[in-house]
């Protein structure tokens, strides 16, 4: 099914207000949308279990959310991301979805004990002036988030691409307990996260080396392969080629037009630096206008 666009933010650039400033749409995105699409959000200042007194303080969200396998099966994920509004930065860490945010005798409020991901070099939360459009699927909890038509955020649907056997030994410190894109970023090409290093959005099953360009509904997180989704709906289009492909988020996105005669579908996504296709999102039968 397609995408249909929920939220339009226009912002001034400046990042110290929170009205109709870049700090605005942030908010609107972690305080407001998250929720209605399956995530428990928790708010702290970053030496309380206070909300930040400021507009461009640093705004620790505890995220949360159930996840739901293709076999019916769930589990639950949960971290921290800071959106250092003052900075434009985002960082994030691990969390162990237990310790409490509200508990002064624990020294990190139920952060991980160690930053495991951040966007210092790349500040889109500041980053000017402009237009921060949400599109959902109609039928799944799957979202994409776009800033001037480019990508800073995006949920595939239902989790289902989420390996339920792929988790990380106990005790490692990771953001969550399984490999899964991370919900916000900046600029940069790091959309899910494992272990100490990071990983980019990779599409790369099955086997295909023909039709390099091929679009199907296989995706693959990592050169590992774990993290395989299947669709079966007509709501998004992902690389099938055995050769990987790392969608470029810095760049925008790339408009495809599918189907033999109107109405058409359009389709929005990433491409890599070399022009194979990456994953695309239907945005309906008429033209987004990105």
């Amino acid at each position: 099914m397609a995408y249909t666009k929920v939220s339009t933010i226009t912002t001034t650039g400046d990042q110290y207000n929170s009205t109709n400033g870049n700090p605005s749409a942030w908010r609107y995105f972690f305080e407001t949308f998250l929720p209605t699409v399956g995530w428990t959000v928790t708010l702290t200042d970053s030496n309380s279990a206070n909300s930040p007194a400021g507009t461009h303080s640093d705004h620790h969200y505890f995220l949360k959310k159930t996840l739901t396998f293709t076999d019916n099966t769930t589990d639950t994920i949960s971290f921290v991301c800071v959106a250092q509004l003052g900075q434009g930065d985002i960082h994030y860490h691990s969390w162990d979805g237990v310790k409490p945010t509200n508990d002064s005798s624990d020294p990190e409020y139920g952060r991980g004990s160690q930053e495991m991901h951040n966007d210092q070099s790349n500040n889109i939360i500041h980053g000017g002036a402009g237009t921060y459009d949400i599109w959902k699927d109609e039928n799944s909890d799957s979202w994409v988030w776009l800033k001037e038509g480019k990508f800073i955020g995006c949920w595939l649907p239902n989790g289902g691409w989420i390996r339920q056997d792929f988790t990380y030994t106990p005790g490692t410190e990771a953001v969550s307990n399984h490999a899964h894109l991370l919900p916000a970023w900046d600029q940069a090409s790091f959309m899910c996260h494992y272990s100490s290093s990071n990983a980019g959005l990779q599409t790369a099953l099955p086997i295909d080396e023909v039709n390099e360009d091929k679009l199907t509904n296989y995706i693959s997180l990592s050169t590992n392969n774990y993290g395989v989704w299947l669709g079966t709906s007509n709501d998004i289009l992902m690389r099938a080629s055995r050769m990987d492909c790392s969608p470029e988020i810095a760049t925008g996105g790339e408009l495809l037009q599918v189907g033999s005669s109107a109405p058409y579908d359009y389709y929005y996504g990433m491409t890599d630096s070399n022009g194979f296709k990456g994953v695309y999102f239907n945005f309906g039968t008429t033209d987004p206008g990105y």
